[in-house]
């Protein structure tokens, strides 16, 4: 895969030289390929929402490079808002940027900022609405009147209505319920598969960044702690709650397996993976490796 973006020594300080200074990311050396689905995990505080906000300019850094497809977007003549259009952000609760009079200017509002033609902003909201599952009964009502769920897939409609090359995701499950924020992740995930977009999770949880993430970046104060396939990352379960973490549910039933001295992998992470693994386990009577 080509690389899309990469940090570079990148370091970051709220506060500046005031005596409450707080350093947020203290040299992060980082690359995201085109088409990976990256979950960013970590405990809060340890700088995945600092990071994100670097990406496509909105925070600048007290040192280190952003580099969107080989470029420095800090360079001289580096074009930021062009940048924003392709790097698209979801803030954590994003439906703390609808602001517009109905869900369909809502969405709208990107694609016009382009500066695309009438029917084109038209098509782009259809179809991000329908994307994210938001009906036409919807479109002409305030933002403001829908559920939660529905704000949550108008903002992130109106993120995908301006096509992004990377679509980054800080936490767009927070506070919905397990089937609610199940539909979302399903929909981020069918949006990745058909568009061929790069998707950057932020999440604390561990059952979603599981089903999803293609590979995992762990964040400990400021740092990248660990980086790898999700196999990988939730393998070393000791060294995820070392650094605050837990892991997925069923990764700790197959942990507690192998404490009763039943041969197992500890490194499930999914139930369907687990399933899988059940099944080997009752064919070959009680051993899988």
């Amino acid at each position: 895969m080509n690389t899309i973006l990469e940090t570079r020594d990148l370091h970051f300080v709220y506060g500046g030289n005031s005596p409450t200074a707080q350093t947020a990311l203290n040299g992060i050396n980082l690359t995201i390929r085109e088409g990976e689905f990256l979950g960013l995990i970590g405990h809060t505080g340890s700088g995945k929402t600092t990071f994100v906000q670097h990406l496509n300019g909105l925070l600048t850094p007290i040192s280190g490079q952003i580099l969107y497809r080989g470029e420095d977007i800090h360079a001289n003549g580096f074009k930021l808002r062009g940048l924003r259009f392709k790097v698209g952000l979801v803030f954590q609760y994003p439906e703390h940027q609808l602001f517009e009079e109905t869900v369909a200017r809502d969405i709208a509002f990107g694609p016009r900022n382009m500066g695309l033609s009438d029917a084109e902003v038209a098509e782009r909201v259809r179809q991000a609405a329908a994307f994210v599952g938001l009906g036409d009964d919807v479109m002409d009502k305030s933002p403001f009147d829908l559920s939660g769920g529905q704000k949550r897939r108008a903002a992130i409609a109106g993120v995908i209505a301006m096509r992004p090359e990377v679509l980054i995701l800080d936490e767009p499950t927070a506070g919905l319920d397990p089937y609610g924020a199940f539909q979302i992740l399903s929909q981020i995930r069918e949006f990745r598969d058909k568009s061929g977009s790069t998707v950057v999770l932020v999440t604390h949880n561990m059952e979603t960044v599981a089903r999803a993430a293609d590979r995992l970046v762990v964040f400990s104060q400021g740092t990248v702690a660990m980086d790898g396939t999700p196999e990988q990352i939730f393998g070393q379960p000791e060294r995820l709650e070392a650094l605050g973490l837990d892991v997925p549910q069923v990764s700790k039933v197959f942990m507690k397996l192998r404490e009763l001295g039943i041969d197992v992998e500890t490194s499930v992470y999914t139930v369907k993976y687990a399933k899988n693994l059940v099944e080997t386990l009752l064919r070959e009577g009680g051993q899988v490796c």
